[in-house]
C-alpha cells in the first residue's frame, strides 16, 4: 500500500490505533501510519495486549538471540509510546511498561464472555477433583510449573485428575515431565478445543484451572473459567490482583 492510499484511509477516520507488539522491521506499516496520522492531526493510540518482548526472551533457547529480540521489540514499543497520544493495554500488569513514556494509559480487561455464556450453578461432586491446564505449549506459558504443583498435590493422597489442553513446541517436554513424575494414569492430553462453546463446555466439567503464565498480561481464561463455575488458580502478581479476585484464588 503506497502512502497516498494510506493518507486517504487515515483522512476518513477519527482515531488511529496501532499494534505495539513487533520490533522495528515488523512495525514498518504501523510507523508509516503513525507518521501520516501525525501529519493529518489525527489522534493515535498504541494497543498492547501482551508483553511480547518478554515472551520472546522467555521462549528463546538461545538467550543472546532472545535478548536481542527483546531489545528490538521493547525499543520500538517505547519509541511508539512516546510518539502516540495514548496507550491501550490489557491488564494492569502491562502498565509499568509504558508509565514512564506516556501519561495517557487506558487499562482494559480481557474477557470475551457474554451474559448468555454464564453457566448456572452446579452442585459439588465429592469424587475426583478435576484440574485443567489450557494454553499453547511454550516456555512462557509455564505449564511445567502447573504440572509440578499437581504432582505435589498427588503426593498428599488427593483424588485428582489433570486434563492438559493445547499444543506447541514444548509438548514433548510436557509429556515427558508427566511420565517422569508418574502422573500418566491420572492425566489426559487433549488437542486445542474450539472457542467459545466447546471450550466453555469442557471447563464446565472442571473444578479448577491453573493459570501459570510467566508473563505480565491478563489472560481471558480467568473469566472463561469463572463463567463455568471453575476456579482459576492465579499467580499473585499485578495482572491478576488488579481484577479484584478473591484472595483464596492466588
Amino acid at each position: 500500500v503506497d502512502d497516498n492510499d494510506l493518507v486517504k484511509v487515515v483522512a476518513k477516520v477519527d482515531v488511529v490505533q496501532l499494534p505495539g507488539h513487533a520490533g522495528w522491521v515488523g512495525s514498518v506499516l504501523a510507523r508509516r501510519l503513525l507518521r501520516i496520522a501525525k501529519r493529518l492531526s489525527k489522534p493515535v493510540i498504541l494497543g498492547v495486549s501482551s508483553n511480547r518482548a518478554r515472551t520472546a526472551w522467555l521462549n528463546s533457547s538461545n538467550k543472546i538471540k532472545g535478548s536481542l529480540r527483546y531489545f528490538d521489540i521493547r525499543s520500538c514499543q517505547i519509541w511508539m509510546a512516546i510518539q502516540c497520544d495514548g496507550v491501550f493495554i490489557v491488564g494492569v500488569g502491562l502498565r509499568n511498561l509504558f508509565a514512564r513514556y506516556n501519561r495517557n494509559i487506558f487499562t482494559g480487561t480481557a474477557s470475551w464472555i457474554e451474559d448468555s455464556d454464564i453457566a448456572p450453578p452446579r452442585g459439588h461432586d465429592a469424587g475426583t477433583f478435576n484440574v485443567c491446564l489450557a494454553s499453547r505449549m511454550e516456555k512462557m506459558k509455564g505449564m511445567h510449573i502447573g504440572i509440578s504443583a499437581f504432582s505435589q498435590a498427588k503426593l498428599r493422597g488427593l483424588d485428582l485428575h489433570l486434563t492438559i489442553i493445547g499444543a506447541g513446541p514444548e509438548q514433548q517436554n510436557i509429556e515427558q515431565q508427566v511420565l517422569d513424575l508418574g502422573l500418566g494414569p491420572m492425566t489426559t492430553f487433549r488437542p486445542m478445543v474450539a472457542y467459545p462453546r466447546p471450550f466453555l463446555d469442557l471447563l464446565n466439567t472442571m473444578d479448577a484451572v491453573l493459570l501459570t503464565n510467566l508473563n505480565d498480561e491478563q489472560p481471558r481464561l480467568i473469566f472463561d473459567a469463572l463463567s463455568q463455575g471453575c476456579l482459576p488458580i492465579c499467580p499473585d502478581t499485578p495482572a491478576y490482583r488488579g481484577l479484584g479476585l478473591d484472595d483464596r484464588l492466588f
